[in-house]
This record gives structure tokens, sequence and C-alpha cells, in this order.
């Protein structure tokens, strides 16, 4: 059967890989060109690998600071998400649809 743990790691890196992989353009979530070239898994793991990333949050000494670091980002996807959700499939270009 299948290894529980590493089935658990692939999700987890292909939902942080969306914040990469999709993006607004006039207002239609759409996939980004990293996205369609990439894919999600690869692009979370390069998130997770990111070094100026955790750099960032290992050089902020203060926690407030550190944790608005994450705040943001998690912001940001959540004005994405909410796109995507008030997105009507009348407003996906012809032949599109969001997965």
């Amino acid at each position: 059967g299948a290894d529980i743990a590493v089935c658990r790691r692939a999700g987890l890196l292909h939902d942080i890989g969306k914040l990469q992989a999709y993006g607004e353009v006039d207002s239609i979530i759409d996939l980004t060109d990293a996205g369609r070239l990439q894919g999600e898994i690869p692009l979370g793991y390069a998130l997770v690998r990111d070094a100026e990333m955790r750099y960032r949050l290992l050089a902020e000494a203060d926690p407030y600071r550190r944790a608005a670091i994450v705040r943001d980002a998690v912001m940001d996807l959540e004005r994405t998400i909410a796109l995507a959700e008030r997105q009507g499939s009348d407003a996906w270009p012809k032949g599109q649809s969001w997965n």
C-alpha cells in the first residue's frame, strides 16, 4: 500500500504550491506560467525550500513581525481564494474550468 506519510507530504506540497500556481488576471483566477510549466507539487517544494523566505523568518527577532510575515502570506492566499469563490463558470474563458 501507499505510505501515508508520503501521501500527506505530497498533499501539503500540492496545497502550498497553489500559492504560485494560480494568480489573478483581469479578476479571473487562472494558472500562472509557473503553474502550467511546473505544477503545484514542484512549486510547493520550491516554496518550502525558499532560502530567502526562511532567512526573512529566521532573521526577524521580533516574534510579532515574524507572525506578520506569515499573516501577510496567508491573507494574500485568502484574497485569491475569495476571488475564486466569487468567480462563476460564466466568468471563465471559453474552454476553461476552475479545478
